[in-house]
């Protein structure tokens, strides 16, 4: 046990063991999580679109409140700044929205991490290990046995493959949750949108004023003619 805790090899394998725990316990959460993560079914889509396509804004939030996708928290922003311009309702939107958007790629940068961290403890556990197989090698007496270096050296690339096997599943799983978040993200505020311009076409519909009826019996301005003007008439000499 003593010579096993002196064995440079020991820690230089040691941190990418616990870099290998880590990656899998990091990968799992994400996994779990994306799985977890509240989506609208086709029911409630056709639910939204056929609001929002009769006009009727309102019915298409109560539709996608009741849903309960990850972006809730922006829809019911956008529900409670429903009679706010545009411009500030769009603004509130779009900070809940990402705020929603960080909790789906959250722990993401811990494998992005681990994936540069990993290659760099495999090198420095290969450095560790051709230094330890060079000094065995000059306290070596006589002719040096093939078998004395090629042992030495394998035993020191074998950091380097665990290094790399680590670092390509983060690799991996990384650039996939972020494809990921940015599709379910681009379609969520897509759908935001198309509710937060129903909500300003209904707000416009409302506030046109209606045509003042007409009186048929009274003629138009166009139509009035001008009233005759009272003037004196001139006498034979000119006067008036």
């Amino acid at each position: 046990m003593a010579s096993l805790f002196a064995s440079p090899m020991f820690w230089s394998t040691l941190p990418l063991v616990l870099c290998s725990v880590v990656a899998a316990a990091l990968i799992a959460d994400r996994l779990i999580a994306m799985a977890r993560t509240g989506r609208l079914d086709a029911a409630a889509r056709q639910r939204i679109d056929r609001a929002l396509d009769d006009g009727a804004p309102g019915r298409a939030l109560d539709a996608l409140t009741a849903a309960r996708p990850f972006f809730a928290r922006s829809a019911q922003t956008l529900a409670h700044m429903a009679a706010a311009p545009k411009a500030l309702r769009d603004e509130a939107t779009s900070v809940a929205l990402g705020e929603d958007l960080t909790r789906l790629t959250r722990r993401r940068s811990g494998l992005v991490t681990l994936a540069a961290l990993a290659p760099m403890l495999g090198l420095l556990g290969t450095v560790v290990g051709m230094m330890e197989a060079f000094r065995a090698l000059e306290a070596l007496d006589g002719p040096v046995e093939p078998a004395v270096v090629a042992g030495g050296l394998w035993q020191a690339l074998i950091t380097t493959g665990i290094g790399l096997s680590i670092a390509v599943p983060c690799l991996l799983v990384s650039a996939w949750v972020r494809s990921w978040a940015g599709a379910q993200g681009a379609a969520a505020a897509a759908l935001l949108t198309r509710v937060s311009i129903a909500l300003e076409a209904r707000e416009l519909r409302v506030d046109q004023p209606a045509d003042r009826p007409t009186d048929p019996c009274r003629p138009s301005p166009d139509q009035r003619q001008p009233q005759a003007i009272d003037r004196p008439v001139a006498a034979p000499g000119g006067r008036p």
